[in-house]
C-alpha cells in the first residue's frame, strides 16, 4: 500500500465509524486480528516495508494506532474497542510479548477497551487455532488477557472457548478479564446470557467448527446443535405439540433435543435402554475426527451431560434401563410416541465398530489415517447401519401418533439427526437431507465437508427452473464451478456448487449431479490454490458460448441456454484448450468425449 492508499483506508474506517454512530450503535470494534489488514501490518513476515510503517515494532503498529486515534476523534462518545491477535502462533509471526505491547499502545491511543485474541491464517499446526476447536483446551486465550489486565486501565475482553458458564464466571470473578466475548456459544444457544443469569442450563457449543467450515465451503451459516441458526424465519412458523403426554424413545442427541424443546408445554418421558443418555454420540468422541476437526470426547460428553439437566429443568422425566421392545406396555396412555432409537449396525459389524471406538483403536498411529478416510467413514455412518424406527414405531399404543426422527429414520450424522428433532418439535414435516438418504454424490458432499444441514438448506432454498437461468446464475464465472447436468427429459439444467477438497488436493473435480432444480450460487473454498487456479482458467478461455476447463478430471462444462457471453479478464493470457486437457494416457479422448456430449446436450436445450 502506498501512503496515499493508507490515508484513503484510514478515511474509510472513519467514515464507517460515523455511519455506525448515525445508525444508533453504542460501540464499534477495530479488527486488528487473525491476518487481516491491520494484523498484516503487525506481522513481521508480512510487513516488509522500509518506510515509517515497517521495520520496528513501533512502525509496524503505527497504522493501527493512527487509525484508532482518527476514529476516536471523529466519533467522540462512541465506544471504540481494539481487537488484536497478540500471538500469531507461527515462527515468523507476531510474538506474544510484542502483541501485548501493541495492546498497551492501543489503549493509550484512545481505545476504550482491548479485545485479546490470538492466531493467524498462517498459524501452526493449523489456522483453526484462531477459532479453537474442541481438541484445544478451554479458555484458550485467557492467559493473554490475564497477563494484560494489570497493565491496562481500560477494560480487557477475553475470547476463545469461554462458553462454559462456570468457566466464564470464574474468569470474571478472578479478575482475569472484565468482559467475556462469545461467538459460537451464541449460535448454539442465543439465550446463553439470559439463562446463565437465571441459573438455567444452556445448550453447549461443541466447538466442532461446523459453523465456520460450512461457510468456508460455500454453505449457509448453521450450527450442529441448533438447527434454528440460519433458519430463524423458517422456524418462526411453529405448530408445536401442546398439553400432550409424549414418550421419547432413545436418549441420544435427537431424543434429548426433542425433549428439551417440547418439555415445557407437555408431559414428556424419555425412555433409554442403556444405563445413561448420550447414544452413539458418546462413541463419536473416540473417533480420530468429528465434523472435520480432531475429536475430543470431553466436549461431546459435556454436551450430552448438559442436555439432561436442561430437560429435567423443564419437567422431563427419564426412565433408563427400559427396553420398550421387551416392555411395550410402558407406552400405554401416551398421546404421541417419538422414536429416536438411532440406527443399528448390520449383523457382526456393531461389535467391530464398538471395539474400534471404545478401545481407542481408531486413534492408534497405524489406524488413525484409516479411520479418517472418507470412504470408510461413509461406510460406517451410512452403509453399515440400518434405521430402527419403523419397526419400533409399530409398538405405539392404539390412538397414539408416532414420529420417527434422527438416525431411526435414516442413518446419518449428528447434524441431520438434531435438525430432524427441531423439525418435529416445531410441527414441521420431518425431512431428512439428501446426504442421509442418498447413495451417491449427495452423501459424498457431506463427507467432504459441506454438511448435512447446509445441503438441506440449499435444496430447500432452490427455486424451480423456468426457462433461462435466474439472475443469480448469470454471474461471471471466475472462481466458480459451473456444472451442467442433464435431466431425464433431455433438457439441461445448470447446477453450480462448491467442489470441496482437502487442502493439498491437486485438482478440484466437479460432479455432474442429476438434479432437476437450480442450486443457489455457492463460492468455491479459498483454502486450495489449485482450486482457484483451475477454476480461474474458465474466464480465460473464450470459446463462444461454451467453455471448458479441465484438471485431472473434468472440472466444469459451461453455459446453458440464456447464459451471457463471457469475456477474458484484462491482461490474462489466452489459453488454448489443449493446454487444459489431462496429461495422463487416454485423458485427451475422455475429455473431448465428455465435452462434445455436453455441447450436444446444450445445443438441444
Amino acid at each position: 500500500m502506498s501512503t496515499q492508499r493508507i490515508e484513503e483506508t484510514t478515511a474509510n474506517f472513519v467514515a464507517a465509524a460515523q455511519r455506525a454512530r448515525a445508525a444508533g450503535f453504542d460501540c464499534i470494534e477495530i479488527h486488528a486480528a487473525h491476518g487481516y489488514l491491520i494484523s498484516q501490518f503487525h506481522t513481521p513476515c508480512e510487513n516488509r516495508r522500509s518506510d515509517a510503517y515497517g521495520g520496528s515494532l513501533e512502525n509496524r503498529a503505527r497504522f493501527g494506532l493512527e487509525l484508532t486515534r482518527r476514529v476516536k476523534s471523529a466519533v467522540a462518545g462512541l465506544g471504540v474497542v481494539y481487537r488484536l491477535s497478540v500471538d500469531d502462533f507461527f515462527p515468523e509471526g507476531l510474538k506474544a510479548t510484542d502483541g501485548l505491547t501493541i495492546a498497551i499502545w492501543a489503549a493509550r491511543s484512545g481505545a476504550d477497551a482491548v479485545h485479546v485474541a490470538a492466531g493467524h491464517y498462517r498459524s501452526l499446526p493449523a489456522a483453526a487455532g484462531m477459532i479453537p476447536p474442541m481438541a484445544q483446551p478451554e479458555a484458550t486465550f485467557l492467559k493473554f488477557a490475564r497477563a494484560l489486565k494489570p497493565r491496562l486501565s481500560v477494560p480487557v475482553i477475553a475470547v476463545g472457548r469461554l462458553g462454559e458458564p462456570g468457566l466464564a464466571q470464574a474468569a470474571l470473578a478472578q479478575g482475569a478479564c472484565d468482559f467475556i466475548a462469545l461467538g459460537r456459544p451464541l449460535l448454539a444457544d442465543p439465550d446463553w446470557s439470559r439463562k446463565v443469569r437465571a441459573g438455567v442450563p444452556v445448550r453447549r457449543c461443541l466447538a466442532c467448527n461446523s459453523c465456520i467450515s460450512g461457510m468456508r465451503c460455500g454453505g449457509a451459516l448453521h450450527c450442529l446443535v441448533n438447527a434454528e441458526t440460519g433458519r430463524e424465519v423458517d422456524y418462526a412458523r411453529r405448530n408445536p405439540p401442546q398439553g400432550q403426554r409424549i414418550a421419547v424413545l432413545g436418549a441420544g442427541p435427537a431424543g434429548l433435543t426433542y425433549a428439551s424443546l417440547v418439555g415445557a408445554a407437555n408431559d414428556v418421558v424419555v425412555f433409554e435402554r442403556a444405563a445413561g443418555p448420550g447414544g452413539a454420540l458418546r462413541l463419536a468422541g473416540e473417533a480420530p475426527r468429528f465434523q472435520g476437526v480432531e475429536a475430543a470426547k470431553r466436549s461431546l460428553h459435556r454436551y450430552v451431560a448438559g442436555l439432561e439437566p436442561a430437560c429435567a429443568h423443564l419437567g422431563v422425566r427419564f426412565r433408563v434401563g427400559v427396553d420398550v421392545v421387551r416392555q411395550p406396555e410402558v407406552l400405554a396412555g401416551f398421546d404421541q410416541v417419538v422414536v429416536a432409537t438411532g440406527a443399528a449396525y448390520r449383523p457382526g459389524l456393531g461389535v467391530i465398530a464398538a471395539i474400534a471406538w471404545s478401545s481407542g483403536m481408531a486413534r492408534w498411529p497405524g489406524l488413525r489415517r484409516l479411520f479418517a478416510r472418507p470412504r470408510l467413514l461413509d461406510f460406517l455412518y451410512y452403509r453399515a447401519r440400518r434405521p430402527t424406527g419403523e419397526a419400533i414405531a409399530r409398538l405405539a399404543p392404539s390412538g397414539a401418533s408416532a414420529t420417527i426422527i434422527g438416525d431411526a429414520a435414516a442413518a446419518g450424522k449428528s447434524a441431520a439427526a438434531i435438525a430432524s428433532a427441531f423439525d418435529a418439535a416445531c410441527g414441521h414435516a420431518v425431512s431428512l437431507p439428501a446426504s442421509a438418504r442418498a447413495d451417491g454424490p449427495a452423501r459424498k458432499d457431506a463427507m467432504n465437508g459441506v454438511g448435512e444441514v447446509g445441503s438441506r438448506q440449499a435444496a430447500e432454498a432452490s427455486p424451480a427452473p423456468t426457462g433461462c437461468p435466474p439472475a443469480a446464475c448469470r454471474m461471471p464465472i471466475a472462481d466458480r464451478a459451473f456444472v451442467a447436468s442433464a435431466c431425464a427429459d433431455g433438457s439441461l439444467r445448470p447446477y453450480w456448487r462448491p467442489t470441496p477438497r482437502r487442502a493439498g488436493s491437486r485438482f478440484c473435480s466437479a460432479r455432474c449431479l442429476r438434479d432437476r432444480w437450480w442450486s443457489p450460487y455457492l463460492p468455491l473454498p479459498r483454502n486450495c490454490a489449485e482450486t482457484r487456479m483451475s477454476c480461474s482458467t474458465l474466464s480465460r478461455t473464450p470459446v463462444g458460448r461454451w467453455r471448458f476447463a479441465c484438471g485431472w478430471r473434468m472440472i466444469a462444462v459451461l453455459v446453458a441456454s440464456g447464459a451471457p457471453h463471457f469475456t477474458p479478464q484484462r491482461g490474462s493470457p489466452q489459453l488454448p484448450l489443449e493446454r487444459l486437457a489431462p496429461k495422463h494416457p487416454g485423458g485427451q479422448f475422455s475429455f473431448w468425449r465428455k465435452a462434445w456430449r455436453a455441447c450436444s446436450l446444450i445445443s438441444r436445450s
